[in-house]
């Protein structure tokens, strides 16, 4: 990793960042405190939604909010194929069974013609689509099926989709969404998630459940009223304040973000072998990967190998979840996920990154791929 010199991924902080870490550092309280409801509150103030509850996690978040949902022992949620496995894990954890929808082969997101075929032959309890690299799914027909299935309950998986828009709202405005602030993630605190919701009752149950089932308000050292046995999802003011400082950034750095990849679309254009990320029209992509698809028959592992060796990190897109060993399916029922997991390719893209940098992740992919 050490001699990797262009790196997949590199967070963007500033002053801001640092004057709020040394104010919450100065304030002696760095547990769950003032600065995550500041957070929560940024939140909701540049998103739009009614409510916002900040977790440890995008995963933990994702499970809260299937389990407030009413989720349990057998029932069938739809979920995308093609994801980071924590988004079947939290449907799993609850004793539910991920009923995998296969993808679109050129936005790598749930498929709505699948998903409407599943729907007639399972009984669905929750549909969880995933919102890809931070390129927004067909919402307005997934919701439509959802209303036809009998007003199935849609949980939105936005981990990377901070900031994304859909004919002018952003993701998370109108609906329960997850996000997620890993390091590699559009806006970071290092590890932490936020769920947005416009549902008081949701959102005061899923406060429950981060807290050990404490009810909200009282001072720090009075003792605590426990309603439920629940877990310990809490997020750090340390990440709290970071996150703030992040949130008043999201426009810079979203901009930032698209001139690396238009200089991608720019500079790959016409490079054969390789299939540029699709962005439906109306939609805008947050672009927390800019993942490529390689032709059949290039070895993409390879192609990684090769590259690295010239100092640059790539990876692979993601995961084709039933094919895991933790689902273990001998013969995958989503194909599309499956040919994605062995030919999509993601590149580095960070705010500060350099044109000179995109033209060496442009000509060594030409080279590796042998074009």
């Amino acid at each position: 990793m050490s001699n990797l010199d262009i790196p997949l991924t590199r967070p963007s902080f500033s002053g801001h960042e640092y004057n709020a870490l040394e104010d919450v550092l100065k304030a002696g309280w760095d547990s769950q405190g003032p600065k995550v409801v500041e957070f929560e509150e940024a939140i909701v103030k540049k998103l739009g939604s009614r409510y916002a509850v900040a977790t440890s996690s995008c995963t933990a978040g994702l499970y809260m909010t299937l389990g407030a949902l009413g989720i349990r022992k057998g029932d069938k949620v739809a979920v995308s194929a093609f994801t980071w496995p924590s988004t079947a894990f939290a449907i799993s954890l609850l004793g539910g069974i991920p009923i995998f929808v296969d993808v679109n082969e050129d936005t790598y997101n749930m498929n709505p013609i699948v998903l409407e075929e599943i729907l007639g032959d399972h009984d669905i309890s929750a549909i969880m689509p995933v919102h890809l690299f931070g390129n927004p799914c067909e919402m307005k027909r997934i919701k439509e099926l959802a209303q036809e299935g009998g007003k199935i309950p849609i949980v939105e998986d936005a981990a990377c989709a901070i900031g994304s828009m859909q004919q002018g709202s952003y993701i998370g405005e109108n609906g329960t969404a997850i996000f997620s602030f890993h390091g590699r993630k559009v806006l970071t605190c290092g590890e932490g998630g936020m769920i947005t919701t416009n549902k008081e009752r949701l959102a005061n149950c899923l406060r429950l459940e981060r807290d050990m089932g404490v009810l909200p308000g009282g001072t720090r050292y009075q003792k605590k009223l426990f309603l439920k046995p629940a877990n310990n999802f809490k997020l750090s003011d340390i990440q709290g304040a970071i996150g703030t400082a992040q949130v008043s950034r999201l426009e810079e750095i979203l901009s930032a973000r698209a001139l690396v990849a238009g200089e991608y679309h720019s500079r790959l254009a016409n490079m054969a072998g390789v299939t540029l990320p699709s962005i439906r029209p109306g939609d805008l992509h947050s672009w927390q990967a800019y993942v490529v698809t390689l032709e059949d028959g290039i070895d993409r592992d390879a192609v990684i190998f090769e590259l690295a060796k010239k100092g640059i990190e790539t990876t692979f897109g993601t995961y084709s979840v039933p094919d895991t060993d933790a689902y273990g399916l001998e013969v995958s029922d989503c194909p599309i996920a499956s040919i994605l997991e062995n030919t999509t390719l993601a590149l580095p893209i960070y705010p500060t990154m350099l044109k000179r940098d995109i033209q060496r992740v442009v000509n060594g992919l030409g080279e590796a791929i042998g074009v």
